[in-house]
């Protein structure tokens, strides 16, 4: 059983026997399980090129145990291999690329879920990896998130409580 199951059965142990609760139950955690397999699903596919890239927000967040629901995917890629990766995920891109003065961004579907591939500097220094099932993904380290989430202005009370998780994660570590 995995950490975020047991979790999820010790919080709600009273309601084991309602309808609810299960119907609940199989949403969250299937959100959870699609958005790993999709996760997957793209560090197959960019393993078999040579592009700097890493999986950034509640998808970085929930590989490192932390426990969110991630709505989508942000596949970030180095501005250099922006347009290399286009082409590599051509297949799953659903509209045309959009700019603005900070970032270059287009949405994608895989295996049902939704993301997001973006275009940043990254900085290699600041990633560590998580392997699911031999498949290396790279995300940001947790306290890069942290200082993420504290710094953004949408979805504040959202963020606020990422950024507790994130923290809460960052002391069970240290312990």
């Amino acid at each position: 059983m995995s950490y975020s199951k047991l979790t999820f059965y010790l919080r709600n142990i009273k309601n084991l026997t309602s309808r609810k609760f299960w119907k609940s139950y199989n949403k969250v955690m299937g959100q959870k399980e699609k958005v790993i397999g999709a996760i997957k699903t793209l560090g197959l596919i960019l393993a078999k090129h040579k592009i700097s890239w890493l999986i950034g927000g509640s998808g970085s967040l929930l590989l490192q145990g932390v426990d969110v629901i991630p709505n989508d995917i942000d596949l970030i890629v180095d501005p250099k291999d922006f347009l290399e990766s286009k082409l590599i995920l051509k297949d799953i891109l659903i509209n045309k690329t959009e700019s603005d003065i900070n970032t270059k961004k287009v949405s994608f579907r895989v295996d049902g879920i939704s993301g997001e591939l973006l275009a940043y500097k990254i900085d290699r220094n600041l990633l560590t990896t998580v392997n699911l099932d031999g498949v290396t993904i790279f995300v940001h380290q947790l306290q890069v998130e942290l200082e993420y989430y504290k710094l953004r202005k949408d979805n504040k009370e959202e963020n606020q409580k990422k950024v507790k998780l994130i923290e809460k994660a960052l002391l069970s570590l240290k312990s």
